[in-house]
């Protein structure tokens, strides 16, 4: 598999970008049997036309989604446009899938049929599963990770996230053959000659101390710590709001991840929280803590986001090493971290990153997006893939 990769800015001129990313792409990304393009855009109110043009110029199918903050090797983030990836081979095979609208009520059944009718259309197993599903305060992140998972059986994990918006021109969301969607998901199934490796940080820092105890919960709606409501602990905490932060500032909470520890196994899973209903004191998670879970308010620092996202990317880089021992060559590093973590790191994120991918090998394309949530695996006791939700994480997948 080789990657080509592309970046425009958006402008009023939606074929004019087309073309200039179509110009960037060489012969032979698009002489190959098979291939597809990942698109990760600034949610331009262009970007719809822009996507219909470049269906025009491109031989494959497209998918990917908007973002708060692009990821790209030559210009660190944030500088906005689109950032194109064409995957392209003689030895791998692309199928893709799109779900109806999602509800609380069906996003089971259709994530399972989603995947299931990509599926269909090849008789090969599947290397590597990339999923993009909008955002649904209703269905959590880890929700939309396991249905997929449970689809995909032992095939292979789940890498993706959940498009962002960039707080000025329309809704997040997903791109399907080049058209856009506000409240659905996609899948990219790759089979054959691929062999992808992943790695997956989380960084909090813990000032309170204070750790309590879920004591009433609904999915991923905290009601109580302890006999507070979650609202009460939050001030506890020490993290003090009003209505009106909450009216003014919709990612008010954003620094401010909530460490879920499991009481079984330990295991830690950093989450958002994405807001508070005042009406009945409880928190509104990314992801479900479930009653008798142990809960801990943290602070995202610079200082550990930057050394998560240096470690993320040596993982990524020694597993890349190994493999290459026996021959494998990767082309393409995907790199998606948490909108939490893009607020944390402001104002000094393009220069950091900038710096960071300059790391990276020149024979590497990377590309990405920040997400409400990430899939990326994390390995088990034996070191086995196992499936994961994020959404206070740095997630990389290199193919």
């Amino acid at each position: 598999m080789r990657s080509f990769s592309a970046f425009a800015n958006l402008s009023g001129d939606p074929a004019g970008t087309a073309n200039e990313l179509f110009s960037q792409l060489s012969p032979e990304a698009l002489s190959e049997k098979n291939g597809v393009a990942l698109a990760f855009c600034d949610p331009d109110e262009t970007l719809t036309k822009t996507l219909s043009e470049l269906s025009e110029l491109l031989p494959y199918p497209l998918l990917g989604c908007t973002s708060i903050g692009l990821f790209h090797a030559l210009y660190g983030f944030d500088r906005p446009g689109v950032a194109l990836t064409v995957l392209a081979a003689d030895d791998c095979y692309f199928k893709i899938g799109l779900s109806n609208p999602l509800t609380a009520g069906n996003a089971d059944a259709e994530l399972k049929e989603m995947y299931e009718a990509a599926k269909s259309t090849t008789r090969f197993r599947a290397k590597a599963i990339f999923a993009f599903a909008c955002h649904n305060p209703d269905v959590p992140v880890g929700r939309v990770c396991a249905a997929i998972a449970d689809a995909a059986g032992d095939e292979a994990p789940v890498f993706g996230g959940m498009p962002s918006p960039n707080g000025v021109y329309g809704p997040a969301g997903i791109f399907y053959d080049y058209q856009f969607h506000a409240d659905r998901a996609a899948v990219l199934i790759i089979t054959g000659n691929c062999k992808p490796v992943y790695a997956v940080r989380q960084a909090m820092h813990y000032p309170s101390g204070r750790k309590g105890t879920v004591t009433k919960a609904e999915g991923n709606r905290v009601y109580r710590v302890g006999d507070a409501a979650f609202t009460d602990y939050l001030k506890e905490c020490g993290l003090i709001f009003s209505k009106a932060d909450l009216k003014n500032q919709p990612f008010f909470f954003n620094a401010n991840p909530v460490a879920v520890e499991n009481h079984a196994t330990k295991k830690i899973h950093i989450q958002t929280l994405l807001n508070v209903d005042q009406k009945t004191g409880a928190g509104i998670l990314a992801d479900c803590a479930p009653e008798g879970s142990f809960v801990s308010i943290g602070v995202l620092r610079k200082k550990d986001i930057d050394e998560s996202e240096r470690a993320a990317l040596d993982a990524v880089f020694a597993q890349i090493t190994e493999n290459e021992k026996d021959g494998y060559e990767y082309s393409s590093v995907f790199y998606l971290s948490s909108v939490c973590r893009y607020f944390a790191a402001l104002p000094k994120n393009q220069q950091n990153l900038k710096n960071l991918f300059g790391t990276v090998p020149t024979k590497l394309v990377l590309n990405g997006f920040y997400g409400w949530g990430l899939f990326c695996p994390v390995p088990d006791k034996k070191g086995r893939n196992e499936n994961a939700a994020h959404s206070a994480a740095v997630a990389l997948m290199a193919i």
